[in-house]
C-alpha cells in the first residue's frame, strides 16, 4: 500500500509538472512575439495543397525557398510537418497562424524534456533546473517563437526524436523507438544521423549477456532489424513521396532552388 501510494504521488508529480513546464513554456514563448503569424508559412501552404489532392503549391511565393520542376513550386523540407497540422489547416485554411502551433508543439517539448529527465534522475530539483535550462537557456526558444520555415522542422522533429529518447530510456522496444526516430527524420532529414545513438543504446539486447555476468559472443540482430523497420516505415514513404514529385526515390528539392547552384557558398 506504502509503494502504491508512493507510486501514485509520483505520478501525479510529473503529471501537474508537465502541465506547469507547457503552461510556462507557452506563456514566454507566446509573449516573445506575441504570436504574430510568420509570412514563411510553408508548412500551413503545403497541408492547404495535400487538402487540394496537390503535392506542391500553384503559385511562386517570392519569400520562401521553392523547388521548381515542370511549372510547378514543391516546399523544400519533408513534409511531415504540413501532414500534423492538416486538421487544423482543414479548419482555418491558410489563415493557419503556423506560429501559434510551432509555440503548442515547442511548449510540449519542454514537457517531454521533463520526463527524459525523469527517467535519468530521481531528484526534482535536478528535473526541474535542467528542464528551465532547454526551456529558457537553448535554441529551442528562438525556433519555436519563430515557427518559420525549417524552424518549424526543428521544432517538430525535436517532438518526435525525444519520444524516440524516452522510449529507449523506458527501456521500450526498439520497434516504436524507430518509429519515433522516423518520423523526426521526416520532419528535418538529418535527424537520421542519430541512428548510432540508438544502436548503442540498444546494446544490451543485440549483445546480450551471458547468466554468469560475462560477455557472450552472441549478436542478435533481430533488435536491430526493428529499429531498422521502425525508421524505415518514414525512410520508404519519403522515397515515395520524392518518387510522385521528382521521378526519382532521391531527394532534389534544395538542387532545384533556382540559382542555388550558383550561390558561392552551395
Amino acid at each position: 500500500m506504502r509503494r502504491l501510494k508512493l507510486l501514485l504521488s509520483e505520478n501525479t508529480f510529473a503529471i501537474a509538472t508537465s502541465i506547469l513546464i507547457f503552461l510556462v513554456a507557452f506563456i514566454v514563448y507566446y509573449f516573445s512575439t506575441e504570436g504574430k503569424p510568420t509570412p514563411y508559412n510553408n508548412f500551413v501552404r503545403l497541408a492547404d495543397a495535400f487538402l487540394h489532392g496537390r503535392l506542391y503549391l500553384t503559385e511562386n511565393i517570392p519569400w520562401l525557398e521553392l523547388a521548381i520542376i515542370d511549372g510547378k513550386y514543391y516546399i523544400v523540407p519533408p513534409p511531415l510537418p504540413a501532414i500534423l497540422i492538416l486538421p487544423i489547416v482543414a479548419i482555418f485554411g491558410l489563415t493557419t497562424n503556423q506560429t501559434l502551433v510551432s509555440i503548442l508543439i515547442g511548449s510540449l517539448n519542454a514537457s517531454l524534456v521533463f520526463l527524459v529527465v525523469r527517467t535519468m534522475t530521481k531528484q526534482r530539483s535536478v528535473q526541474l533546473w535542467t528542464t528551465a535550462m532547454f526551456v529558457f537557456g537553448t535554441i529551442n526558444w528562438w525556433l519555436t517563437a519563430s515557427g518559420a520555415v525549417w524552424m518549424f522542422s526543428q521544432v517538430t522533429s525535436l517532438t518526435f526524436l525525444l519520444l524516440a529518447i524516452y522510449y529507449v530510456l523506458k527501456e521500450k522496444g526498439p520497434f516504436l523507438t524507430g518509429i519515433f526516430l522516423g518520423a523526426s527524420y521526416w520532419c528535418r532529414l538529418p535527424t537520421i544521423l542519430s541512428f548510432p545513438f540508438f544502436i548503442a543504446m540498444y546494446y544490451d539486447k543485440w549483445i546480450p549477456r551471458s547468466t554468469d555476468g560475462s560477455w557472450t559472443r552472441i549478436f542478435k540482430i533481430r533488435p536491430i532489424l526493428y529499429l531498422c523497420l521502425g525508421a524505415g516505415v518514414f525512410v520508404f514513404l519519403n522515397f515515395i513521396y520524392n518518387y510522385l514529385r521528382f521521378g526519382t526515390v532521391m531527394d532534389r528539392a534544395y538542387y532545384l532552388i533556382p540559382g542555388v547552384l550558383e550561390e558561392p557558398w552551395y
